[in-house]
């Protein structure tokens, strides 16, 4: 029987099946309904069946889009293809699992449908994406080989991919080449693109000299550039310069929105500039911008961070008041300066009353909670949250079981520690970095040296960590007066040219002092203080 809706097509009128796929709701009906006329020669493209019917579902999805602005009537097959391939919203409607994009682009090149400008920069986007900026560049070369105009909407994502790639001295040089050179007239996108890249890698001096380049000789910046570098200003914590930007908006005819005020806010109220704040606000009504539920979360995470609880909550009344609703992220900094204070029941109750207002606790609100119990020994009830988020349709991630763990290895329980950490291992979840630290930590402070050094020669050659392992290794050693044992982890860290940490060299000079061997701690401390030493003329001479 076929799914609702479909019939069995000619080769003339494909996309009529195909469109059902997706107003059908049955997408595994449709598959195999697909996978049976494949096999029989039904569906076909100008004789040329479809690779796999994976890509089918793809194709319908492109194919329904534009099939509901009537398109389709309109043009002949091939032009309907065309469109498909080139015509999405963006790069991510056709990026799916292991670079969709490409494999369509390559479909659409063997069937000899040309290609333009737009097919093309939508490769572009999808490659840089999918952080594969270098293969975006191979591209171009498509552009000239074709003879197609490179136009500033390619560099734009060109740009913006060097950017994800944390690439940004390469996008500025691009950039500049740009403008230097007049290979095409960048426009307010291609400015707002880079000055958002360059903020988020921390050099706001630099997209702050963008805007005033704009504000000089254009194009005159919009509320966009205004607001990402207010925004990366404000994280920087440098407000007053952000205050100052704002009469400039104002100058040219732009109107701070709520995300130029949000922005503001949060700045004023991580330095508790709470008059300031107030007139803010004030300031925003009379210019009708009224505050969203971002700002109130923003007064809520600021009022939780003093310990001003009682005042969070009111904000969430008045939020409620004015019909705004608060979210989760409202919410979890509220249970957090709860957990922060020992007050869990209270903790409890706010995560009941989320529930009451029709919100579902996500990962982060669980993790809060269950850090909470684990800070107050209360492991009964950690492990009874623990093993309930199953329930709620959540699964705890690494840094749940991090967390676990860490609460069991401070009320000794080491051997469920170590069931939980096999569990872990099973679940697919990959300890990390500190998933490691509190494993040996914990081991090493309730005495389990040998498992702890069993542990340690599995996973020390794993990265950059494997100095902090052996430090911390070092520490539980001298600890438990095994000085010969420490001796060995340190010097095979300095044989390796691995940085010993001052944490390494105070615990084993503890250690020696602890035995009386003074004077082989004194020499050790000399050797610590020329190394140190060597390494701040190192990054000296870097910087």
């Amino acid at each position: 029987m076929l799914p609702l809706g479909m019939e069995r097509v000619t080769t003339e009128e494909p996309w009529i099946c195909l469109d059902n796929i997706k107003s059908s709701g049955r997408k595994r009906g449709a598959l195999k309904w697909l996978r049976k006329e494949q096999k029989f020669g039904f569906v076909a493209v100008e004789g040329k069946q479809f690779p796999t019917p994976e890509k089918r579902l793809v194709f319908c999805i492109f194919l329904r889009q534009y099939h509901r602005h009537c398109w389709f009537q309109k043009k002949n097959y091939e032009q309907q293809l065309h469109i498909m391939y080139s015509g999405g919203d963006s790069g991510r409607n056709c990026t799916g699992s292991d670079g969709a994009a490409v494999c369509m682009f390559s479909e659409l090149r063997v069937w000899g449908i040309p290609v333009d400008a737009y097919t093309l920069t939508i490769l572009i986007d999808a490659l840089c994406l999918s952080n594969r900026v270098g293969f975006g560049f191979c591209v171009l070369g498509l552009f000239f080989k074709s003879g197609i105009d490179i136009n500033v909407v390619t560099f734009t994502k060109l740009i913006k991919g060097l950017c994800l790639d944390n690439k940004i001295v390469e996008a500025l040089e691009l950039f500049k080449k740009l403008v230097m050179e007049d290979v095409c007239q960048v426009n307010i996108f291609t400015y707002a693109v880079l000055m958002k890249g360059l903020c988020k890698a921390g050099y706001t001096q630099t997209a702050l000299d963008l805007l005033i380049l704009m504000q000089k000789e254009g194009p005159q910046p919009n509320n966009v550039a205004y607001n990402i570098v207010i925004d990366s200003l404000c994280k920087d914590g440098m407000v007053d310069k952000a205050l100052g930007l704002v009469p400039q908006m104002t100058e040219r005819g732009i109107s701070p929105g709520i995300v130029t005020y949000n922005s503001l806010i949060k700045g004023l109220c991580n330095f508790c500039r709470w008059k300031e704040v107030t007139k803010l606000m004030n300031e925003m009504v009379h210019h009708e911008v009224y505050p969203d539920v971002v700002t109130f979360t923003v007064m809520v995470d600021a009022f939780c961070k003093e310990g001003k609880l009682k005042d969070a909550e009111a904000i969430i009344q008045i939020m409620i008041q004015r019909n705004i609703c608060p979210d989760v992220i409202t919410y979890n900094p509220l249970i957090e300066g709860y957990c922060l204070q020992g007050k869990m029941d209270d903790a409890r109750r706010v995560l009941g009353q989320m529930v009451d207002k029709g919100l579902r606790p996500n990962l982060t609100n669980y993790n809060t909670i269950i850090n909470g119990y684990c800070k107050r020994k209360a492991m009964d009830e950690a492990m009874h949250l623990f093993h309930g988020m199953h329930q709620k349709g959540l699964h705890p991630d690494v840094v749940t079981y991090t967390t676990m763990l860490q609460g069991l290895f401070l009320v000794g329980r080491c051997d469920d520690a170590l069931n939980l950490f096999q569990d872990m291992q099973l679940s697919a979840h990959a300890p990390d970095f500190h998933t490691y630290c509190v494993l040996l930590t914990g081991l090493c402070n309730n005495g389990h040296i040998e498992e702890a050094m069993s542990l340690y020669s599995k996973f020390r050659g794993n990265g950059n960590g494997s100095h902090v392992f052996g430090s911390i290794i070092i520490d539980g050693l001298c600890k438990t007066g095994q000085l010969n044992i420490a001796r060995g982890v340190l010097s095979n860290l300095i044989f390796k040219g691995q940085h010993v940490n001052v944490y390494a060299y105070n615990a084993m000079i503890y250690g020696l002092c602890r035995e009386g061997l003074v004077h082989e701690a004194l020499d050790l401390l000399r050797r610590m203080a020329k190394l140190i030493a060597y390494q701040i003329l190192s990054l000296t001479m870097l910087f």
